[in-house]
């Protein structure tokens, strides 16, 4: 079969920007306000976040573009829309043609030299056919490659193509993730852009390409649009479009729980930089798991009066959603939620963040799903006050894990022998977890809740570096290949927690838990070294990943 593109020299001058490439991550916005995108646009959209200027400068120092550095194009009319090397493209024009300068960068950019000039006037390409012959190329080199698109890049992307297609069966033949993944991320990219859309409306200056897009639908989306009977707004599904559908006559409530929520996630500045009583953005530390999501809800003090807003929307039932056919699935549909499993129950993810993946989840999703089925579920009744802020504090009083479900250790590489020890650990405290076997064996409990905290110490110290110092923690730590005591790790951790764990809610957690050795760690100590004489009690050894150390852990060994 002969191949389907060809190589050219073309002049500079005769390449176009790609209006509908992906790393243009407000596009779709641009097209709905403007109805055209302008090279000007993208050349300023360019220089504004890809580090053009930095990008010519090197061009201009080498004084030509690297022999590997070939620009894929299709081609228009007489000239060529280039499809892969956009900030090369554009580096050059501007090179060439200062006069293509927005004048507010005109004198940061390098004038040319005459080597760079000669180089660069003509470049080689790519041509192919069409804009669909090369997508199988973008995708193995963006999403499953080495130069990764962001999660709302690749989103985008999959966005455009189901514009393009209809249908996500033909999406799928672009790409190596499955149909639930780019399923899955076509609705987190629409569900992103209605809250984006409504925060635009009232925050005109706010950037789309410096948004944390993850957090926001990675996590909390499943929880706020699934069926909780407490928190769940119990969305409908538009699946031609998969497009999330509201009541019609609760549009205004549920734009403003998509504001409230736009604004906690995506608007306020981040801790380091609140003043005194400003509430800071919501990260995804704050939200490993479904419960974490329901416990932000339910206090009331991270988005407030957002729980008000949820019941508002739930109240008086339902009747016709905002979409022409919400209720209605096509075969191709159907045939796509069957397999992304259940939408708003068991796809939630309960591990630690992952910024560059938004794959297949289904062994995390698995187990945190289980852990929300056969959690406590005990009345808040029959409990002290104090037990009652306990457990509103971890979570909520209906829906809590027991013990470590929601543990997620599936990142951990079988391969590598520092993870050995807390894989090890990981997979019998998770069948515990599991079975409900700490009131029945609290001994053997106590134990693998110290096997695991000590394993996860050691394993993080491993494989992360100090910040600002040339050596790793381990080095700190290690004791000449010698056992080390479980207090010693902590307390070099203690010595300077700040630089060790940069994690403002995980050092926190930290704090909580081990600041006071005697209260939450020397129990521990005391059942493995005098059983005879000491026994730490189910219920505390229950309560103990309540308090932060589930989420702790998954964050150490992520």
């Amino acid at each position: 079969m002969p191949r389907n593109y060809e190589y050219k020299e073309v002049a500079v001058q005769e390449l176009l920007l790609d209006e509908e490439n992906p790393r243009f991550a407000s596009s779709i916005l641009v097209k709905e306000s403007t109805n055209k995108i302008t090279q000007e646009m993208i050349i300023e959209h360019l220089l504004r976040y890809s580090d053009v200027i930095k990008l010519a400068q090197r061009i201009n120092e080498v004084g030509e573009l690297h022999g590997s550095e070939i620009i894929t194009c299709t081609k228009k009319g007489d000239k060529f829309v280039v499809l892969e090397g956009n900030r090369r493209t554009c580096a050059c024009k501007l090179l060439l043609d200062r006069k293509l300068i927005p004048e507010q960068y005109r004198s940061n950019f390098p004038f040319i030299t005459e080597h760079a000039k000669a180089n660069i006037e003509k470049v080689m390409v790519t041509i192919y056919p069409d804009r669909e012959s090369v997508q199988a190329y973008l995708s193995d080199r963006h999403i499953a490659g080495v130069r990764r698109w962001s999660a709302l890049e690749k989103n985008n992307y999959y966005m455009n193509l189901f514009l393009q297609y209809g249908n996500v069966e033909s999406v799928k033949k672009h790409t190596s993730d499955s149909v639930s993944v780019v399923t899955k991320s076509i609705k987190k990219y629409q569900f992103f852009m209605d809250v984006f859309n409504i925060l635009k409306s009232k925050y005109t200056s706010l950037e789309i390409e410096k948004i944390d897009y993850l957090p926001m639908v990675d996590r909390f989306m499943d929880t706020l649009v699934g069926d909780d009977e407490e928190v769940g707004l119990n969305l409908e599904i538009d699946y031609e479009k998969l497009q999330y559908l509201c009541i019609s006559e609760k549009r205004d409530v549920y734009d403003k729980i998509l504001l409230k929520i736009g604004e906690a996630f995506l608007v306020r500045k981040e801790r380091r930089l609140c003043g005194d009583g400003e509430l800071s953005k919501v990260v995804g530390s704050e939200i490993y798991g479904k419960n974490d999501q329901k416990r932000l809800i339910l206090e009331d003090i991270r988005i407030p009066g957002l729980y008000s807003l949820i019941q508002q929307y739930k109240s008086d039932g339902k009747t016709e959603t905002s979409g022409a056919e919400g209720d209605k699935k096509t075969d191709s549909a159907v045939k796509n939620d069957t397999s992304e499993g259940t939408e708003n129950g068991a796809s939630k993810n309960a591990g630690a963040d992952n910024a560059s993946s938004e794959g297949d989840m289904s062994k995390d999703s698995a187990q945190t799903a289980n852990g929300e089925k056969n959690g406590n579920t005990s009345s808040n009744e029959d409990k002290g006050e104090e037990d009652n802020k306990q457990e509103r504090g971890a979570g909520g009083n209906s829906n809590l894990p027991y013990f470590f479900q929601g543990l997620n250790y599936q990142n951990l590489d079988p391969n590598d022998s520092d993870s050995h020890g807390v894989s090890r650990a990981c997979k019998e405290i998770q069948l515990f977890s599991n079975r409900k076997l700490v009131d029945n064996f609290p001994m053997a409990a106590a134990f693998l809740t110290r096997t695991i905290i000590e394993h996860a110490l050691i394993y993080y110290s491993k494989k992360h570096k100090i910040q600002g110092q040339n050596k790793f923690i381990w080095e700190d730590i290690s004791n000449n290949g010698n056992a080390i005591k479980l207090s010693s790790i902590i307390n070099k951790y203690k010595s300077n927690l700040a630089n060790y764990i940069l994690d403002i809610k995980m050092r926190e957690y930290f704090t909580d838990l081990f600041g006071d050795y005697n209260t939450n760690v020397n129990p521990l100590n005391w059942v493995v070294h005098r059983p005879d004489e000491y026994q730490l009690p189910a219920k505390d050894l229950i309560d103990l990943p309540r308090k932060g150390l589930l989420a702790l852990i998954n964050f150490l060994i992520a």
